[in-house]
């Protein structure tokens, strides 16, 4: 890419904004990097491993960064909530992905579901898949209802086969991800169906792409909102697929329907 201008929406904003983990600088070095990002227009990042108290993670989320961290580095709600609120404050958004199964309250060890929808209703944004660990559909649209309430959506990745379950979800307004090919035979009607549903109360359905797919069904994937991410090599020029990936990198979903980054499929 010769100029910056030349860039997609999506590549534009790659350039102005950064993720970086906690263990990477010091709370100074953050703060410079913030400023940094703020003046080129863009966002910063900080993945939390654990190495920063929660006091200090407070500081830097009502300073304006935004905050990605899970169950597996804080199961302890409380200091959770305290970040999801200083980062309400300096309004900018705190994120947990749930890596563990919905437990019950009791484990002191663990991230309870009870704990989970409290978090969610106080506007952290919460992110699930059901990649290694099955996700009950009732206890998926009470967390749905739970990010609505406040102000959020919830981030669902589900890289196995679309199902009717998802319908529900999708009517909830979460940010479902899915995997093209996990769409069955002529499964991009259907497709076109949730991404409409989940539009229309404020989510959306974000497609991954990693391998070739007849490319008449994209102009009814793209014409009901559907957002396309291609991971596969770029097309030859004389491949009426080149035309589609430039379309679809010109309409990037947004940061929040993503956990960190768009371009993965947990």
């Amino acid at each position: 890419m010769d100029n910056p201008s030349d860039a997609s929406p999506g590549e534009a904003a790659s350039l102005r904004d950064a993720v970086v983990r906690d263990d990477s600088g010091d709370l100074a070095a953050f703060f410079d990097l913030l400023r940094d990002r703020r003046r080129a227009g863009g966002r910063l990042t900080l993945i939390d491993s654990g190495k920063l108290g929660i006091p200090d993670l407070e500081r830097l989320a009502e300073a304006g960064i935004e905050i990605a961290s899970s169950d597996s580095v804080r199961p302890d709600p409380h200091g959770l909530v305290l970040i999801g609120l200083a980062a309400r404050k300096g309004d900018s958004p705190a994120a947990v992905f749930v890596h563990g199964p919905f437990r019950e309250a009791g484990d002191p060890a663990a991230l309870s579901f009870d704990a989970i929808l409290e978090l969610a209703r106080t506007g952290v944004r919460i992110a699930v898949s059901n990649g290694r660990v099955p996700r009950d559909p009732a206890a998926l649209n009470r967390l749905a209802d739970a990010c609505r309430k406040g102000g959020t959506r919830l981030i669902f990745y589900h890289p196995g086969p679309a199902d009717s379950a998802l319908a529900g979800l999708c009517r909830a307004g979460v940010w479902l991800h899915l995997d093209a090919a996990g769409l069955v035979p002529d499964g991009v009607p259907a497709a076109c169906d949730l991404a409409r549903a989940a539009c229309a109360a404020g989510g959306g359905l974000v497609l991954h792409v990693s391998e070739a797919i007849d490319p008449d069904a994209f102009e009814d994937l793209f014409g009901s909102g559907t957002f396309v991410l291609f991971h596969t090599p770029p097309s030859d020029y004389r491949d009426p697929r080149r035309e589609l990936e430039a379309r679809a990198r010109r309409r990037p979903a947004p940061p929040e329907a993503s956990y960190l980054f768009s371009g993965f499929i947990l």
